[in-house]
């Protein structure tokens, strides 16, 4: 009987220690942070809005927003492991990589508030700067991929651009100065997260048909 039960039982180790080994560190952390800055964990445990009186609906398209960076980061990871396995070049590993690295910088930033809050109070820094860091990491982006970039549609890429500029271009004008401010400022941004999982699930998806076509003519010639 025991045996049987078992043998439902066979994760492969490092399955379990790439999973699980980052959960209990994340926890074990947050009960440090909290120990140590003398707030109850539940501050971090629990939802948000749970310490407040707003509506479950507030910030909806914020975390909406966020969801599609997580599944850009997600299709990327994901895509990256698998051209890995199939032994494509090192440029679209590192292509994938990057987009990877992208997503989750601007997951994080917004889930956290890293570039509004967390820089300026922890270590001084304008919010300029960073934004200027992340404008830096995009043009290193388009500078270092460009003939892979310009070899495909650029429909969604520049969409994204064009939606995260003009978000901040708008979030630099007074709020009274538009009568819909908001829903353009975070109107464009929404649209150009939209677009930047679009150009990644296509960019991803037609890496790997051409490594998994690639690797089948090997072996049929082989």
């Amino acid at each position: 009987m025991f045996n049987l039960i078992k043998s439902f039982f066979f994760a492969p180790k490092w399955a379990l220690a790439v999973f699980y080994a980052p959960c209990v560190l994340i926890l074990f952390i947050a009960l440090l942070v909290s120990e140590k800055f003398g707030f109850p964990i539940s501050l971090l445990t629990k939802d948000p809005l749970s310490f407040t009186t707003l509506h479950p609906l507030t910030g909806a398209i914020s975390n909406i927003g966020i969801l599609l960076w997580a599944f850009s980061f997600a299709i990327g990871c994901f895509s990256f492991a698998l051209l890995k396995a199939l032994g494509s070049k090192r440029e679209v590993i590192g292509f994938i990589l990057y987009g990877v690295m992208i997503s989750a910088i601007f997951m994080f930033d917004d889930l956290f508030m890293v570039h509004e809050w967390l820089v300026p109070k922890l270590f001084g820094l304008d919010e300029k700067v960073v934004m200027a860091l992340y404008a830096f990491i995009l043009c290193c982006y388009v500078a270092i991929y460009r003939k892979r970039i310009l070899s495909h549609d650029i429909t969604f890429l520049f969409v994204f651009f064009g939606g995260l500029g003009t978000s901040v271009l708008i979030d630099a004008v007074p709020d009274t100065y538009f009568s819909h401010h908001y829903i353009l400022e975070d109107g464009a941004k929404f649209v150009g997260i939209v677009s930047w999982l679009a150009y990644q699930f296509t960019q991803c998806l037609f890496e790997l048909r051409s490594a998994i076509h690639a690797k089948e003519d090997l072996l049929s010639n082989g």
